[in-house]
């Protein structure tokens, strides 16, 4: 697991560390998830909702229908899922995603 850390840095350091080839796979799986279960539309209103000052909380529900560690939850399984070579299809993701709206206070 990388710390958040390893993304704070101003240069472009983050990419020759050695952390990188474990990271980017695991955010390009992340994201492939969170696009096949909220579309490429949410995704984008999610971000011009926090330019324009709303919270990441507030903007996450808003856009996603669960909250971040909803979410977190659902596409750690996923990410898991695959890369241990175990295969999750759209429909076991949506259902993993239903679960989260359905359990929502």
């Amino acid at each position: 697991q990388v710390n958040l850390e390893y993304f704070s840095t101003e240069d472009d350091s983050v990419y020759s560390s050695s952390n990188w080839w474990n990271v980017y796979p695991i955010g390009a799986v992340a994201s492939e998830g969170l696009v096949a279960l909220v579309g490429i539309p949410a995704l984008i209103q999610y971000y011009v909702d926090l330019a324009n000052g709303s919270t990441l909380p507030d903007s996450f529900k808003r856009n996603f229908g669960i909250t971040q560690m909803q979410m977190t939850n659902v596409l750690s399984r996923y990410v898991q899922a695959v890369k241990i070579g175990k295969s999750w299809n759209l429909k076991m993701l949506e259902t993993e995603y239903r679960k989260a709206q359905s359990s929502n206070p």
